[in-house]
């Protein structure tokens, strides 16, 4: 049987391994209900620093007395706080700026990703003229998969037309999910993998695409689980689609570069 410690109550109050515990255990969810709440995502770098520099010195003041003073145990458990925090922080930061790719490297991604990442939506959405509903249950649908303002009675369309709205929407959802993914992400990016990011967020929204494990583990850098991870998507309406789940083959296929099945 567990038993309490007589002096409970003071640990309670000021105790500083106990307090840093609870800094560290705040600093592991905030960052998940921030990201959940705006998209924005906190340097998983810097999360992994200020978590392990604070159990680390959790681990060294179990070593340390303390005396009493409740002002004054208050005063240094809020300082060491900040200070791990500031730590990590710059250390984050000093990483990143060592690791970072410019906006013009960037833009080259996006710019390289739409020749392949528009063939690749098209191939899978399939041109029809007039609004359909592709699965029981989905929105109506035109063109090669575009579901913005149609309904059933919206007009037929041409080829050219459906050609049109898919390249501003190619564009838009790439956009979209490149400034909601985990910025780490461009540390690992390239047109392949944005291509397959590109065509995942057409399918699930940008949103959904951003905050998915696939686009985690590309931030911490795991770019082959990054890449398998998309091929999670393959249901619809809570039903696994075989056309969905050959579709998230290709991605992985371009994921890893290979063209192939585009051809």
């Amino acid at each position: 049987m567990f038993k309490l410690i007589p002096d409970a109550g003071r640990v309670v109050k000021f105790s500083y391994t106990f307090w840093l515990s609870i800094f560290g255990f705040v600093w592991l969810v905030a960052p998940e209900i921030y990201f959940a709440t705006t998209g924005y995502d906190v340097s998983p770098f810097i999360r992994w620093v200020v978590t392990a520099m604070t159990f680390a010195a959790i681990a060294v003041l179990r070593f340390i007395q303390q005396p009493g003073g409740t002002i004054r145990n208050w005063i240094k458990i809020i300082a060491m706080a900040l200070a791990l925090l500031l730590a990590g922080v710059f250390l984050g930061i000093a990483t990143a700026q060592a690791g970072t790719i410019s906006d013009a490297q960037k833009a080259q991604i996006q710019a390289d990703t739409i020749p392949i990442a528009t063939p690749l939506i098209a191939k899978w959405e399939g041109f029809r003229s007039c609004p359909y509903i592709p699965v029981k249950g989905d929105v109506p649908t035109i063109g090669f998969g575009s579901t913005r303002g149609i309904t059933m009675n919206t007009p037929c369309i041409t080829r050219a037309k459906a050609e049109a709205m898919l390249a501003e929407e190619v564009r838009e959802y790439m956009v979209n999910f490149n400034r909601l993914m985990p910025q780490d992400a461009w540390l690992y990016m390239d047109e392949f993998i944005n291509s397959a990011f590109t065509d995942l967020s057409y399918n699930v929204g940008w949103g959904a695409a951003a905050r998915s494990t696939a686009a985690k583990r590309l931030a911490a850098g795991n770019v082959d689980g990054a890449c398998y991870a998309v091929t999670w998507y393959n249901k619809a309406g809570g039903r696994v689609y075989q056309g969905l789940v050959n579709r998230r083959q290709d991605d992985l296929a371009v994921c890893r570069g290979d063209l192939s099945g585009l051809s």
